[in-house]
């Protein structure tokens, strides 16, 4: 099963997931983490909870998170590498891939996959029907949705992101 957790009210600190992907660490629900570093320690917190944490190697706040869990993943756009102890028979190490051209533009949306894919290696899914399933992938509802064209050609687009790191992707 999987979910996605939400941090309000350390809401999250509830789990205790086999493997927990971080996206980000943007500063969120400021009416009730006070400081930037209370809403930090929320995150390693929950970091420590996982038996594997998978993180971005691309986010700087996310790898004070490091070695919290007792398996760490970090993800790039290219490669994987675990550290700490094995994780479901998938041994410390660099794994290198190749993404598939996917249906969704955009980095952002590469690094989701990416993440994705390391997921899938994790409970050692079929390596190419993991690719295949990526390469098919067309987008989610409210994410970059393209809801139609104005007369002047303009796109009118519906996007749930509301983190400035988020609109800024999408833009």
């Amino acid at each position: 099963m999987n979910i996605e957790a939400c941090e309000y009210r350390n809401a999250f600190h509830l789990y205790r997931p086999d493997i927990a992907v971080v996206t980000n660490i943007d500063p969120d629900h400021l009416d009730f983490f006070k400081t930037e570093e209370a809403y930090r320690e929320a995150f390693q917190t929950f970091a420590r909870s996982a038996k594997c944490l998978v993180i971005l190697t691309e986010e700087a706040e996310q790898k004070r998170m490091i070695g919290l869990a007792p398996t760490t993943v970090l993800v790039s756009r290219d490669s994987f590498e675990v550290r700490g102890e094995p994780f479901n028979g998938v041994q410390p190490g660099n794994y290198p891939y190749t993404l598939p051209t996917l249906l969704v533009p955009g980095d952002h949306i590469r690094l989701d996959a990416s993440l994705a894919f390391v997921v899938s290696q994790l409970l050692q899914l079929n390596t190419e029907k993991s690719l295949q399933s990526l390469a098919k992938y067309p987008g989610s509802w409210r994410r970059m949705e393209i809801v139609r064209t104005t007369q002047n050609g303009n796109l009118l687009m519906s996007d749930y992101g509301h983190h400035p790191t988020e609109v800024i992707a999408t833009l």
